[in-house]
């Protein structure tokens, strides 16, 4: 993936062991960035398209229609559960642009903050500070029941790291994901289903300006299979009930530097509900919650609070 948060980084080259460690927020991380970036990209096409399906516009023509605004806030608490791991404190925030274009193309700009603070338990503490900036474009187009699209993310970031020997090593990271996806979408009455596997690239560059023995670039691969289903109900005109469940696996990564080795395929699945209150068509407040599990290195607490407005 981008691989992306900037608190991704891996040590390198001849610096000791003890401080070859940085949060491993990039690769079987539950919720590092660019996964959840491509995520809000694509639930928020599909629901555009969903919304449509009851109601389907008359003219198809215009390149700007049905516009809506969004603002989501979202904490991470992330605890590696590997040796030296870094328990993790991520907070992102994101805001951006839904609407429809010409032939009912669904489209979703945005932009993302994500700050990290990380710290071990080890003695004398290696202590971690991030902060990744993001862009996200994303679109889809159903035909009926079956859809199709892709999200594309840009992540550019620093990150630095105190360690117990007094050196700070300061790290550049910046990425590119990109995730074509198909999928099926079908909405009978209060009832919506989605279900959207994709397949997400990744490259990032990552630029070691160390106050330690090393200094030196890395650039990396990363290649996830994302499964992202969704099931919603309006309970009534103010209210709408749902479920998130993604399955997530990790299939290929590879590194210029590997120090410290990367560890084999790793898979997990993410579940929690989610909930709406529908202030009025165009305003509506929504939170959800998820967890990890399946997860053999991480252990991983979600939540989520937004706004949407449409005009």
């Amino acid at each position: 993936m981008c691989i992306a948060s900037a608190a991704s980084l891996l040590a390198a080259g001849t610096v000791m062991a003890q401080e070859q460690h940085f949060p491993d927020l990039s690769s079987d991380n539950p919720e590092n960035l660019p996964l959840s970036e491509t995520r809000v990209g694509v639930q928020n096409v599909v629901s555009l398209l969903e919304k449509i399906q009851p109601a389907h516009a008359a003219d198809e023509n215009l390149w700007f229609r049905s516009p809506s605004v969004f603002s989501e806030y979202t904490y991470t608490d992330t605890f590696d559960k590997r040796a030296d791991g870094f328990t993790s404190h991520m907070r992102n925030g994101t805001v951006g642009l839904n609407f429809l274009t010409i032939c009912d193309v669904a489209m979703s700009l945005m932009g993302t903050y994500g700050g990290t603070a990380a710290d071990t338990d080890t003695p004398g503490h290696i202590v971690n500070n991030a902060d990744t900036y993001g862009l996200t474009l994303s679109a889809a187009k159903n035909i009926d029941w079956f859809l199709m699209g892709a999200s594309a993310s840009y992540n550019d970031g620093y990150s630095h790291t105190h360690t117990p020997s007094g050196n700070i090593k300061k790290d550049l990271s910046d990425g590119t994901t990109i995730a074509p996806f198909v999928g099926a979408m079908y909405v009978n009455g209060n009832l919506s289903l989605s279900t959207v596997p994709t397949y997400m690239f990744g490259w990032n560059h990552m630029d070691y300006d160390s106050t330690g023995p090393t200094t030196s670039d890395d650039h990396a691969m990363q290649q996830t299979f994302v499964w992202m289903n969704t099931a919603s109900y309006n309970v009534s005109e103010q209210v709408t009930v749902g479920v998130v469940a993604n399955w997530n696996r990790v299939t290929h990564v590879k590194k210029s530097l590997t120090v410290p080795p990367v560890p084999a395929d790793r898979e997990w699945v993410t579940l929690g509900p989610k909930v709406a209150y529908h202030f009025s068509p165009d305003l509506s407040v929504y939170a959800s919650c998820n967890k990890d599990i399946f997860s053999s290195s991480f252990r991983t607490l979600q939540a989520v609070a937004g706004l949407n407005y449409g005009f």
